[in-house]
């Protein structure tokens, strides 16, 4: 019976380990004005960011671009999708996500616009 168990728990443990997703890479700080825009890149569930005060590093406010439903009976770190870059244009934060996905976050009003992509 040892034997037996040493083996499907040495199955699980080998085939959880390919299904692993990787550390995202972290994402340089934005700076626009006062505020310096963050990705905490927390828990791949939520896409957000952290505007703070360039100065003293005090949170602002805080944005969330995009949320990731998880699916039940999939492994929840394969359907993490997290934050890879930021940029500024015309004012606006635009976010790109690991998918490719891009969205515009307008500082002044706080809203979230997907761009459409051909």
């Amino acid at each position: 019976m040892k034997k037996y168990l040493t083996i499907v728990l040495s199955l699980v443990f080998a085939f959880s380990a390919f299904a692993k997703c990787a550390e995202p890479n972290p994402v340089p700080p934005l700076t626009i004005g006062n505020i310096k825009i963050v990705v905490p890149n927390d828990n791949g569930l939520r896409g957000y960011v952290e505007a703070r005060d360039k100065t003293s590093d005090e949170k602002l406010w805080d944005k969330t671009i995009y949320k990731v439903w998880k699916k039940p009976f999939k492994e929840a770190d394969v359907q993490w999708v997290f934050i890879k870059s930021i940029s500024e244009q015309d004012g606006k934060v635009i976010i790109t996500d690991e998918r490719n996905r891009k969205y515009s976050l307008d500082l002044k009003s706080k809203k979230v616009q997907k761009i459409k992509q051909n």
